[in-house]
């Protein structure tokens, strides 16, 4: 059975998640779109996501695999809680954030600086004309950006 495309909080707990409960959001590149876990399964599917108290993980023993046997296994996460929709977000922090399990630095990026942790972060899969690369990410940070700087 296919998962739901959400794109409200009412159509994420319709789909099964408890708002209050963390979940995982990872790129699904099957389906152009991100796919939302809770409790080990995916439970939805959408392109805009906005969550709170955010940690960007990195599974080393999953990036170690994907390395040696070049091909694609979801090991990089963003865990936090879906954020209640109400659209207020600083966007003064736009930034575009990376993750290439090929480089040699091992997490998430943001201009060149690694990223553990954000207060919000709102991803977002733009298509069309919007974008000319179909397969960007964005991330708007509404705190200072804590981790190593690489």
């Amino acid at each position: 059975m296919r998962k739901p495309m959400c794109a409200t909080s009412q159509q994420f707990e319709n789909a099964g998640i408890k708002m209050d409960r963390p979940v995982y959001v990872y790129r699904n590149l099957h389906r152009d779109c991100f796919s939302v876990m809770q409790g080990g399964l995916v439970k939805a599917h959408c392109c805009l996501i906005q969550l709170d108290d955010c940690s960007f993980v990195v599974s080393q023993s999953g990036r170690s695999r994907v390395r040696e046997q070049c091909r694609k296994e979801v090991h990089a996460k963003v865990k936090g809680i879906i954020a209640p929709d109400t659209g207020n977000m600083d966007h003064q922090y736009n930034c575009r954030i990376k993750y290439n399990p090929y480089d040699d630095n091992t997490g998430f990026h943001v201009n060149g600086n690694r990223i553990d942790y954000a207060k919000q972060a709102r991803l977002s899969i733009f298509r069309g004309n919007y974008c000319k690369d179909p397969q960007s990410q964005l991330c708007w940070i509404d705190s200072p950006i804590s981790g190593d700087i690489v």
